[in-house]
């Protein structure tokens, strides 16, 4: 008996006292609390939006340069080929006695 009563005699110190009057104030920290975390939260929240719109932009900034890349090494591939088959049809002719440039 003696351990109940003295719980509720906790509970009747942490809420400031006996009936309502000690719930009220509690009731405010609490709210006053939540305000805060609900305040961080759209803080933090923020933060990684505009966190994840500069990943974005590096992320395609980085996408645009491999498709410059590719483009560019698709012309040197070609130019690579123009250039051997040149050399070829240059070393048949030497070979050959073909034409010759005037």
């Amino acid at each position: 008996a003696s351990g109940a009563g003295s719980r509720s005699g906790s509970a009747r110190r942490l809420r400031g006292g006996g009936g309502f009057g000690g719930w009220l104030p509690a009731c405010e920290r609490l709210r006053a609390s939540a305000a805060a975390v609900d305040a961080d939260v759209d803080a933090e929240a923020a933060v990684n939006r505009e966190v994840g719109c500069l990943v974005l932009q590096r992320l395609e900034a980085g996408r645009s340069a491999l498709l410059d890349l590719r483009s560019t090494l698709n012309v040197m591939s070609a130019a690579e080929t123009a250039y051997a088959d040149a050399m070829a049809v240059a070393a048949a002719a030497v070979r050959g006695g073909g034409a010759r440039c005037a």
